[in-house]
């Protein structure tokens, strides 16, 4: 028998591999922790459109200035991740219904999400016909009927109303035994957001055994952003953890609110820990990735006047400046500090009290007048006086630094030798560093690795040194002119 080879006819074959996945994370964003009426604790939600930020934390309202302050930043086009925080306090909207034979309640419907988003919800509940086991819901809000729903008051029936899964609502029982639901309208009351007794621990959360909640949900390595803004809440132990968070992802510049109300002595004496503030921590000194600025600003909001935060504006015309100019260009002045609002709590009479919050690196927010109102200063909350108290080139040194570290990731487990270095150096200082200097961000600079700054021994220890030399192009803020009027019955040397 003749074995028989299987053999393909003319014909052509293709296939496709799609290479073009699109990123959904932003190369810039912000972070911040907020209250809200709505949404999951502890989820950082990309929030890149105003009505992204209505659909999964609610509409702003007064009693949530930090989502407001941020959803005027997203509104410009600025993306942020935010994540919701709240107190023990944080509950559903709820109606008890009771049993068609007497008044005592018997289930429990209740909003999934927790918060005053779940009052603006009602359910009406209706005989499909009489003596029928069947009956219907249906689910409003505001008025609206958005969804009716045909459930059971059989315990046997695959549509038994305890047994509903809806991922609006859900039902407990409340009585001791089940009966027949009473026909009627039912408003959802009770749903608290959670602010009153809201406390730092709610804002920071924890991180433990790879759970994040509060502020440590930005440890996640997934996300990536720039700014970590305070939004208003001024608790200092809430400082100190954003510096720390900050300080761990090294990619983050925290920008800190003041307290609102307070004059320009009693800022100073808050940032300090002096005066009736000398049983708080002192902020100044906590580090160069940190910066503060003062004072509260007056805007609009859905046609109402509100006070907010400075970290917002501080982060709006930062990250605009960002994407336009990069991180080396200071973040102040008539050229890219101007402030969209309507005006500043407090007015800067003088310019030796801008001397003074500048002298103690706060950075005031000075109405000028025709002008506009504008950032007026370029400090960190830098420990000494150095080229690191300057808020541009600290914000540089910070982007330098995460995207060197990033890039140097991804060399682990290559072999250690004069290739690895070259290829390191070469890739620091031709794709990092200078178009920095091109745009004039950098002065100088120098990126070296291997032996000459590693030792033996340590090489054997599969360990090798880089180092990166700076020099930074420093701000103009002082000019001194001088004007020399000249006899007109003088001659002058051309």
């Amino acid at each position: 028998m003749v074995e028989r080879v299987q053999r393909t006819s003319a014909q052509v074959t293709s296939s496709v591999t799609d290479l073009s996945q699109i990123s959904i994370v932003p190369e810039r964003a912000f972070f911040a922790c907020v209250t809200a009426t709505k949404g999951e604790l502890n989820t950082p939600y990309l929030c890149e459109t105003p009505e992204v930020v209505e659909s999964v934390l609610g509409k702003p309202n007064k009693n949530h200035i930090g989502l407001i302050a941020a959803y005027k930043v997203i509104s410009e086009g600025i993306p942020g991740y935010l994540v919701r925080v709240a107190s023990e306090n944080l509950a559903s909207a709820k109606a008890e219904v009771p049993g068609s034979e007497g008044p005592d309640p018997v289930v429990e419907f209740y909003i999934k999400q927790k918060g005053s988003d779940g009052n603006e919800y009602s359910l009406s509940i209706s005989e499909t016909e009489v003596g029928s086991e069947e009956f219907t819901i249906s689910l409003s809000r505001a008025g609206l009927v958005l969804e009716t729903i045909t459930v059971s008051n059989d315990e046997s029936a695959d549509n038994f109303v305890l047994d509903l899964d809806h991922e609006v609502f859900g039902v407990n029982l409340v009585g001791s035994d089940y009966s027949s639901l009473a026909s009627g309208d039912y408003e959802m009351q009770g749903g608290d957001d959670g602010v009153e007794g809201i406390t730092a621990e709610d804002y920071i959360g924890v991180s433990f055994d790879g759970n994040l909640t509060g502020a440590h949900v930005f440890l996640r390595k997934d996300i990536k952003g720039n700014f970590f803004g305070s939004f208003g809440y001024t608790d200092k132990a809430f400082y100190s953890a954003m510096k720390d968070i900050a300080d761990r992802r090294k990619d983050l510049t925290c920008i800190f609110d003041p307290p609102l109300g307070l004059t320009k002595s009693k800022v100073i004496d808050w940032l300090e820990g002096t005066g009736s503030y000398e049983d708080t921590m002192q902020l100044y000194g906590i580090g160069w990735n940190c910066e503060i600025y003062w004072d509260w600003l007056r805007d609009t909001y859905g046609g109402e006047n509100v006070i907010l935060p400075p970290s917002a504006y501080v982060i709006l015309n930062s990250m605009k400046s960002f994407d336009l100019n990069g991180p080396w260009f200071p973040v102040a002045g008539s050229s890219r500090g101007v402030v969209k609002a309507s005006g500043v709590v407090t007015k800067i009479p003088e310019v030796v009290d801008r001397n003074d919050l500048v002298t103690h690196s706060i950075n005031p927010i000075y109405d000028t007048g025709y002008q506009g109102i504008q950032i007026y200063g370029n400090e960190t909350l830098n420990t000494e006086y150095s080229d690191l108290s300057a808020a541009h080139i600290a914000r540089t040194l910070t982007y330098i630094r995460s995207t060197i570290d990033e890039y140097t990731e991804s060399k682990k487990f290559e072999l250690n030798d004069m290739i690895l270095w070259s290829e390191w150096v070469d890739h620091v200082q031709d794709r990092v560093l200078a178009p920095i200097k091109d745009r004039r961000g950098l002065q100088w600079y120098r990126a070296t690795m291997g032996a000459s700054i590693t030792s033996p021994q340590e090489l054997a220890q599969r360990r090798v040194r880089g180092r990166v030399e700076l020099q930074f192009t420093p701000d103009a803020e002082v000019f001194i002119l001088d004007y020399v009027v000249h006899s007109s019955a003088g001659e002058m040397e051309e």
